[in-house]
């Protein structure tokens, strides 16, 4: 009977239109980085941290734009080289559908870039 289940999931949480609605994927990366800010937030308030709330509201700004441009740059170069080459804007085609594909391996180099850049900003 197992054999006859087809795994056929939406990948939406709830859709709008078209193509158009919230992803579970863009659901988990936004829970993420709300966890991530709350979390330097708790830390602060922990005595295990020195930030305030403009150095914590800049290294998550840092941090969230390494791991979206990482992610993307990611996925273009590791799993879609074919189209990048041929099509460079294809990395930032909003335009044509959005953005589609993240690597996670990107995504944590990106963030850390990111973080690099904040805290050599920041003389940490």
């Amino acid at each position: 009977m197992l054999g006859y289940y087809t795994h056929d999931l939406s990948p939406f949480l709830i859709q709008f239109g078209q193509g158009w609605g919230i992803r579970y994927y863009g659901l988990a990366y936004v829970l993420g980085f709300l966890a991530w800010y709350h979390g330097l937030k708790w830390f602060r308030t922990k005595g295990w941290s020195s930030l305030n709330d403009t150095q914590i509201s800049e290294l998550l700004f840092y941090t969230v734009l390494g791991v979206l441009i990482g992610g993307r740059v990611g996925y273009c170069l590791l799993y879609d080289w074919a189209e990048t080459t041929r099509n460079p804007m294809s990395i930032i085609a909003f335009w044509n559908g959005g953005i589609r594909g993240m690597a996670s391996h990107g995504g944590i180099a990106g963030a850390l870039i990111g973080f690099l850049l904040w805290a050599r900003k920041n003389r940490v």
